[in-house]
């Protein structure tokens, strides 16, 4: 494994003198961005009446963005699915050198600096409830088991994922109590939600309820800290019960399981062994400390990141007690395509036997001690919510994963792709693929981890990405970057769209050139068209930027490229998805030959083919803004929709975890799910080409 580390590290060095490809750190979080400006003002510590109770558990495969509040207090761990290798089940928290707002923190430096923190609410570790009310005692052998990982994981560091913390970087694990005594806070925080741009502005004090001037500029979004001499937050005394230093994933989590290489997370079980927990208000965090790498312009970015999974607190444990009641899914599946995770549908239509996969491949694992009878099934839909096919895998015994590792049943981990789908004489098409994966007459503690649902869109675009970039690219000096693509049928080329990453100052927002070449011995050849000096164009939320070309390009069937000319030493930061792998199609030059790409991933930039089009115009598949309570739910399920979205026409259908839809309807702010049986559900809304899904427990 060293070997390699050294081979990447004189490549590096070698580069910094003659060329290089860059990878570089993220500056921002683009998903936090936005989901912050949605959060309501709240205070730093939550109502005393809000207490959880045993068992305590969460594996963070229900969301993406900040943690559920109903299990977590505060909003500065990532919830995602991409940050890891091999996580217990899909999705893991992120702890990194973000802020909640999606920032590098404000205090950033190549010395430690204190991050992020994952902070339970308060908890009733004094009593139990069911089956009946009793006190908990030492003797209930109560234990805090999490899983965890240090990011920078993979076989070589050409495909690493994430940023290694150093030996100086470090995770702890802290238990709290509650003194019984309260202590001053020094201010009370406030979420600005208007954008106030003068020192003569003011700002609504709901403490003291009342307006106030403000001391300085604030952006929507922005937290406002009131400092006063009145305000209390009852007092909590935290003691470190657990930590662990930077190291490598590679090195100390490489391992075989049965027949097969495996790196991922490790396993931490805690006990609870003094009774001064055992009260109300219990609470656990993780902390992290994170230093950045380097102090080179436009480097310092989002660096030392820890992922954590699985988190469960119950009595009746034991140190040997590892395993879970569950099996899951490890990861999503992957698009319906061979080649793409999207492509425009005139380029499909007719040749679906080239582009469909001939089967999946699920990861799928069981977290059990003993086997269980698993089952298997898919369920393809098209956008109106219609099924167009199902596949039963039917019923087969799943081993646990520790002893033989994840799940091979060929039905089950790779179903043939046994559908074709329709061809309506439109110019796009969408359809949605629902896998589910779940223990047959046993017990399955996390029903939200055995449902998949993948979206496959056919617009006017080839993409390899998977529209989330986990790190940024560009080259250094100046130089040429190719990304190949090919076409079953003669097509116009309109432009390219491109996904920039936010730098430190902006200082990617050079200038630079979009080119398109033939294809020549598998690299890119003859140059076609060139439009000179474009600039980035900085969006949100992994939102592309199409630069439309002067001059329709005319293109044959068979491969060509596209990509830039950079005309100066500044690398340009293009979003670079780790998740999805064209590594073989990409190619820099910065002398006479082009090289391939050392880097597994794929640029996040997408040819736009077909009939003219306003880029305006051109539909992203969003999440709808939908609040949805209470969940669990008795009776009626209550739906709010935001304003921006209210004006489109919505639908709503409701699936249980075969893939039977049980409920339609148009949009309604009430429904009634009272017929429903106890249990999980999915609820997918549908808005044009906006959609939103949302798991839904019916008591």
């Amino acid at each position: 494994m060293k070997k390699y580390i050294a081979v990447l590290a004189l490549l590096l060095f070698a580069g910094y003198v003659v060329a290089q490809e860059i990878i570089s750190p993220l500056q921002t979080n683009a998903t936090l961005q936005a989901l912050v400006k949605k959060m309501p003002p709240r205070k730093i510590y939550k109502a005393d009446s809000v207490f959880l109770t045993l068992p305590f558990q969460d594996d963070f495969s229900d969301r993406i963005g900040y943690p559920n509040p109903q299990l977590w207090d505060g909003c500065q761990a990532f919830v995602n699915r991409t940050y890891a290798t091999n996580p217990p089940t899909t999705g893991m928290v992120t702890l990194d050198a973000l802020d909640e707002k999606g920032s590098l923190y404000i205090d950033a430096a190549m010395g430690s600096f204190s991050a992020d923190t994952l902070m339970s609410l308060p908890i009733r570790l004094d009593s139990i409830f069911t089956p009946q009310k009793r006190r908990l005692t030492l003797a209930d052998s109560l234990y805090l088991s999490f899983y965890f990982q240090p990011s920078g994981s993979g076989l070589y560091p050409w495909a690493m994922l994430g940023d290694q913390p150093e030996p100086k970087d470090e995770l702890t694990l802290e238990f709290g109590y509650p003194t019984g005594g309260r202590v001053f806070s020094g201010e009370y925080l406030y979420r600005v939600d208007t954008l106030h741009e003068s020192y003569t502005d003011t700002i609504f004090n709901p403490y003291l309820n009342r307006d106030e001037l403000i001391d300085g500029t604030l952006d929507s979004g922005d937290v406002y800290a009131f400092a006063y001499d009145s305000v209390f937050v009852p007092e909590v005394k935290w003691t470190e019960v657990w930590s662990s230093k930077g190291f490598s994933a590679a090195d100390s989590l490489y391992r075989t399981i049965g027949d097969s290489k495996f790196i991922g997370f490790r396993q931490v079980m805690i006990p609870i062994n003094d009774d001064v927990y055992l009260r109300k208000g219990f609470r656990f965090r993780f902390r992290n400390m994170a230093s950045l790498d380097q102090n080179l312009t436009g480097w310092g970015g989002n660096v030392d990141q820890w992922n954590l999974d699985y988190i469960v607190l119950d009595k009746d444990r034991s140190i040997t007690n590892t395993s879970h009641e569950d099996v899951a899914f490890v990861s999503s599946t992957p698009s319906l395509l061979k080649n793409y995770m999207a492509m425009p549908w005139n380029q499909f239509v007719g040749y679906q036997s080239k582009e469909l996969q001939s089967s999946f491949t699920n990861l799928l694992v069981n977290l059990s001690d003993t086997r269980k009878s698993t089952a298997y099934k898919y369920t393809l839909f098209d956008e109106a919510g219609n099924t167009l096919s199902t596949k039963d895998g039917g019923n087969e015994n799943a081993d646990p994963f520790e002893t033989v590792g994840y799940v091979t049943y060929a039905q089950h981990a790779n179903p043939s792709v046994d559908f074709t789908l329709p061809e309506p004489a439109t110019d796009s098409a969408a359809f949605v693929l629902q896998h589910v994966f779940n223990a047959i007459g046993a017990i399955d503690s996390r029903l939200e981890n055995d449902t998949f649902r993948v979206r496959q869109e056919f617009y006017n675009y080839y993409a390899y990405d998977d529209g989330t970039a986990e790190n940024g690219y560009g080259i250094s000096p100046e130089g040429f970057v190719a990304q190949g693509f090919s076409l079953n049928r003669r097509d116009t080329l309109r432009g390219i769209s491109m996904y920039f990453n936010h730098v430190k100052d902006d200082e990617n927002l050079v200038r630079f050139r979009l080119k398109v070449w033939t294809e020549e011995g598998g690299k890119p050849g003859q140059e076609l068209y060139t439009q000179t000096l474009e600039k980035p164009q900085l969006t949100s939320l992994n939102r592309f930027h199409t630069y439309m070309f002067n001059e329709p390009v005319a293109l044959p069937a068979g491969n060509f490229f596209i990509g830039w000319e950079q005309t100066s030493d500044v690398n340009l930061n293009v979003g670079y998805d780790r998740n999805t792998d064209a590594s073989s199609h990409i190619f820099y030059k910065t002398g006479n030959a082009w090289q391939g790409t050392i880097y597994m991933g794929s640029l996040m930039m997408r040819p736009m083919l077909g009939k003219a089009f306003i880029p305006d115009a051109i539909r992203e598949a969003t999440p709808l803004k939908v609040a949805v309570y209470p969940n669990p739910v008795s009776d009626r399920l209550q739906l709010s929709l935001a304003i921006e979205e209210s004006a489109q026409p919505v639908n709503i259908n409701i699936y249980n975890t075969a893939g039977q839809r049980v409920m339609s309807q148009p949009y309604a702010e009430s429904i009634n799910v009272s017929h429903l049986k106890p249990g999980l559900y999915v609820l997918q809304l549908t808005g044009g080409a906006n959609a939103q899904t949302k798991f839904v427990k019916k008591k």
